[in-house]
């Protein structure tokens, strides 16, 4: 894990910490699929990237609201 992924954890759970309710953290580990297809130069999203991201993310909004 980055350092800068371990400074954003530790502020989730400082915020949650505080009583900051539905905050929701994804983690960013293989967003864009493993496959080294998702990315133009290994870091940086490309149009396969960005749909694989997209497809997570509205995984995890449906999964919450779901719940609500």
């Amino acid at each position: 894990m980055t350092k800068q992924n371990q400074t954003y954890r530790a502020q989730y759970h400082a915020l949650i910490k505080e009583g900051i309710k539905d905050l929701y953290f994804l983690k960013g580990d293989n967003l864009i699929g493993s496959d080294n297809e998702g990315s133009t130069d290994g870091i940086h999203p490309n149009d396969l990237g960005f749909s694989r991201i997209s497809e997570v993310i509205e995984k995890k909004v449906n999964e919450i609201l779901s719940k609500k």
